[in-house]
């Protein structure tokens, strides 16, 4: 993935920059399953999982918030049910993009028979304002912004 180094966010335009070793490797039947960004750290008993959209911001979160574990679901779309049994048995809270509260709100639901106990912070829903909704504002931004102001 190419990243803004100003802005520390993913390039996507004029085209997303993306490049994926199984394009360039050809492997007959290869079915690519991919985990989640930090799924590995689920090995610690901590008592809380954190799910957040993107990898940048859980490894920043993680420095804020070192008592949970954090990993990334690498979008808004990829965090889905049958992702998850590495979720069974965890408290975990979702902390969606600011764009992302009511569609990761139903995701949740779906995860209720999963995991231990799951919620979804509204933290950006109740805090970011309009145009911080369609950039995307999310929690590494929020956070970033706040410890320097």
């Amino acid at each position: 993935m190419l990243y803004d180094p100003d802005t520390g966010r993913r390039i996507k335009h004029p085209k997303n920059q993306i490049s994926w070793m199984h394009n360039f490797v050809e492997e007959p039947g290869f079915n690519l399953k991919q985990c989640f960004f930090g799924e590995h750290l689920l090995v610690v008993d901590n008592e809380y999982v954190a799910m957040v959209e993107a990898e940048k911001t859980a490894v920043i979160a993680s420095m804020f918030f070192p008592n949970m574990i954090w990993l990334a679901s690498g979008g808004l779309s990829n965090l889905q049910a049958s992702r998850c049994d590495c979720l069974k048995g965890r408290n975990v809270i979702l902390f969606p993009d600011a764009n992302g509260f009511h569609k990761w709100h139903k995701i949740a639901e779906k995860l209720k028979p999963i995991c231990s106990k799951v919620s979804v912070s509204d933290l950006l829903e109740t805090k970011a304002s309009d145009k911080e909704k369609e950039e995307g504002l999310d929690l590494a931004d929020y956070l970033i912004r706040e410890a320097c102001s």
